[in-house]
């Protein structure tokens, strides 16, 4: 098969002019789509509300409590607003954490009244108000509490990317996904869930909304036919009209919301993408789960053991020209003082220097009175680079974890990205999970630190990825224009090498944290013969084009250790940490 040529990704000022009058006129028509819904939210407002009186009215005879329930929820980039609901739950069930993730049909928690209102969506009405305020659109990522959007970013990867638009009223999960799935079940559901937002983020479009708006009036109008068809309130010619529209619409949802040929990774990523209809799935042959023995953890030594270039204070009290000495440890660990002269101090903590002084004078002097302190500590300097607020050198005066030298450092910048966080010891990368210590209270990874130990923390202006192995320009490919692909990304290293490169067993490393990553082998020629979905990467990726077929992760590491090794600074530690294990 003849594989066709990837150009270098240059464009002509003309093309460049193009492409900033599509993204300015795209751009434009998303104000004035934002603005539509503002106002058709206004107008819905003042059309349902006979039906939001009689609501409260409901909701006000069956329980206890207020009519809104209100909470703070993350937004268009973090920020954070107020989202409204109607209450369908008893005052004070949202104590319980665990209704902040998940809650049923089935919870004794909601009301009887509660229980419509989840079943028809209506709960959700005042949410109109939020689209007036700009804080939510139509369409879009469904706003979650604080908590479990938190809960879910550390065992979804990407999860955060739903918050690079509006929350929404509706969306594919919402009207495909009748029931929330339990407790137990909740990142499976949240995996299915996630997919199709994915899939709308990716194609988002006004176009897009339009046809998922028409999907939520049809799943309401087949609620509503539901309900009164068991209470025999419905005609029959209705109720028949009613089940075929929503039929027709709602049939998108089998092809959009995949709930089966998911297999699950140790940190939950789908192996499979929802694809539009004529294309597949991107098309991983296999992957493979890697892991690293992590450091083990153990506690500070509290006292302090003086070396090289530390600068002590000796007091011999009494003595004349001996009550405040000023001595530093030489290269060998070595001190000079009057009368004993050499003393080997290295090693010892100030008590002991003490204690040992005291015995060497005392054969000089009538029961001496000596005190040791620790002037100035330089024998164990710990090096902080990257983006902490107060990069530099810190001098250890006692043992320090993890957790106390990124306090000495003042905390990281908000640029600062943790998943490529380092420690790295005698010109290695120690296998420890610091973005598991901040993110998820992982303690035992706040290991204890060695002198000449360097924590280095990148920026998120650092990530690259990178192209390696049969391709024409092989190296660093900046991605802090946007998102990569794996298409993007051979492109821009000039193509594969014609008639070398394995195309169908293209291999991508990817670490999830210090300790943990997989390795995808994805056939390439489906993606660019246009049959397959192309694959998105993510910071610190690692695609390598082998010349021939070659095994699992230790072929590839073996393959590439070498260009790994000249280019570590750079790479994620769980990588570097592998492939000098390999080497």
């Amino acid at each position: 098969m003849t594989l066709p040529a990837f150009p270098i990704d240059r464009c002509s000022g003309a093309a460049s002019r193009d492409k900033k009058r599509k993204f300015v006129t795209q751009a434009l028509r998303f104000r004035i789509w934002q603005r539509a819904q503002q106002a058709i939210a206004a107008a819905l407002l003042v059309v349902l509300s006979p039906l939001i009186a009689l609501l409260m009215l409901l909701v006000k005879l069956d329980s206890r409590g207020p009519f809104l329930y209100s909470q703070q929820r993350p937004g268009l980039r973090g920020s954070i607003f107020k989202a409204y609901k109607i209450r369908s739950m008893y005052v004070g069930a949202d104590e319980d954490p665990k209704l902040a993730y998940a809650v049923t049909s089935r919870t004794p928690e909601v009301t009887r009244i509660g229980r419509v209102l989840r079943d028809l969506k209506l709960d959700e009405l005042p949410q109109l108000w939020s689209i007036l305020r700009g804080d939510m659109a139509f369409v879009g990522p469904r706003p979650i509490a604080i908590g479990l959007h938190e809960y879910l970013v550390d065992r979804i990867p990407d999860f955060s990317r739903r918050l690079s638009v509006r929350p929404g009223l509706s969306n594919l999960g919402q009207i495909c996904i009748d029931e929330n799935a339990a407790t137990e079940n909740l990142l499976q559901d949240w995996l299915v869930r996630f997919e199709g937002e994915r899939h709308y983020l990716k194609h988002r479009s006004i176009n897009y909304d339009i046809v998922i708006i028409g999907m939520t009036i049809a799943y309401c109008l087949r609620k509503l036919w539901r309900a009164g068809k068991r209470a025999n309130q419905l005609p029959r010619r209705s109720a028949g009209a009613v089940s075929v529209i929503a039929v027709i619409l709602l049939a998108g949802c089998a092809q959009t919301l995949p709930d089966t040929g998911f297999e699950s990774s140790t940190y939950g990523q789908s192996r499979a993408i929802p694809a539009p209809e004529g294309k597949e799935p991107t098309p991983i042959i296999n992957y493979e789960n890697v892991t690293v023995d992590t450091l083990t953890y153990s506690k500070a030594d509290p006292v302090y053991r003086l070396g090289s270039r530390d600068r002590l204070a000796i007091n011999v009290f009494g003595e004349p020209g001996m009550d405040h000495l000023l001595v530093s440890l030489d290269g060998s660990g070595q001190i000079q003082l009057p009368i004993i002269e050499t003393v080997d101090a290295s090693g010892l903590s100030l008590s002991e220097l003490q204690f040992l002084l005291k015995e060497e004078y005392g054969k000089h002097f009538l029961n001496p009175w000596v005190v040791v302190e620790l002037d100035n500590a330089q024998s164990r300097p710990l090096y902080l680079l990257g983006e902490f607020n107060q990069p530099g050198i810190v001098h250890m005066t006692s043992d320090m974890s993890l957790i106390q030298a990124l306090g000495a450092g003042h905390g990281l910048s908000d640029r600062a990205y943790t998943r490529g966080a380092r420690l790295i010891r005698d010109e290695s990368v120690v296998a420890v999970d610091i973005d598991a210590l901040l993110n998820q209270g992982r303690m035992d990874q706040n290991v204890g630190l060695e002198p000449y130990d360097t924590l280095f923390v990148p920026g998120l202006d650092d990530l690259r990825i990178f192209v390696l192995g049969a391709v024409v320009q092989p190296g660093a490919k900046d991605i802090t224009n946007g998102a990569l692909t794996l298409v993007d990304a051979v492109s821009r290293s000039g193509g594969p090498l014609r008639g070398e490169a394995n195309l169908e067993q293209v291999r991508v490393i990817r670490t999830h944290s210090p300790v943990s990553g997989e390795l995808f082998v994805v056939d390439f020629t489906r993606i660019i013969d246009g049959i397959a979905l192309d694959m998105e990467l993510q910071p610190g990726d690692i695609v390598y084009l082998p010349v021939n077929g070659m095994g699992g992760w230790n072929d590839v590491i073996a393959a590439i250790s070498p260009t790994i090794l000249t280019i570590s600074r750079a790479l994620d530690p769980f990588v570097l940490a592998k492939a000098l294990s390999e080497d």
